[in-house]
């Protein structure tokens, strides 16, 4: 006969499973629009390339990163036209195989978005995307400062351009 001990961590087992498998499945590679990086992937991603990436650092785990999951592949599809200017990524810190790089860019908690600039030939952790307001208008517009901010040698070349109309 099973002891009320072992009924409650049957059941905080399978809690934990539901919520693994839940999170097995947040981004995947080549099924849309986000960039699904890895710590081999990283770095060659990020140097050199000619478009500006952002960069989001999960955990499955996280709580927080599931529930903005939805939102931030709706935020890829609605900027993909933008992808040769800046792409959207994803690194999952929660991954072992992705924990020392992780530690490499200096992430603490979850999830931290960093923007990185074009054409970098250094590894740089990047540039957080400050504030807390993570609705989608407010990210596409910080998307559009982070490229403004750039200079003219390192603005992507498929960047158009974004001056005030007057």
């Amino acid at each position: 006969m099973a002891t009320a001990a072992a009924w409650r961590a049957l059941g905080w087992g399978l809690v934990a499973l539901a919520g693994w498998a839940a999170a097995a499945g947040l981004y995947e590679s080549g099924a849309g629009p986000v960039s699904v990086l890895e710590a081999a992937s990283v770095r060659a991603a990020l140097l050199g390339s000619p478009s500006a990436w952002l960069l989001q650092f999960y955990s499955s785990a996280c709580g927080h990163c599931v529930a903005f999951a939805p939102a931030w592949r709706a935020l890829a599809a609605d900027v993909r036209e933008w992808e040769s200017a800046i792409r959207i990524g994803v690194l999952d810190c929660g991954a072992g195989v992705n924990y020392e790089v992780c530690k490499e860019y200096g992430i603490q908690y979850y999830p931290t978005f960093r923007y990185f600039r074009a054409f970098s030939t250094q590894f740089t952790t990047g540039e957080n995307q400050h504030g807390s307001d993570r609705e989608l208008q407010m990210v596409r517009q910080s998307m559009i400062d982070f490229l403004q901010n750039h200079s003219q040698e390192t603005k992507p070349p498929a960047c158009p351009p974004l001056e005030p109309i007057v």
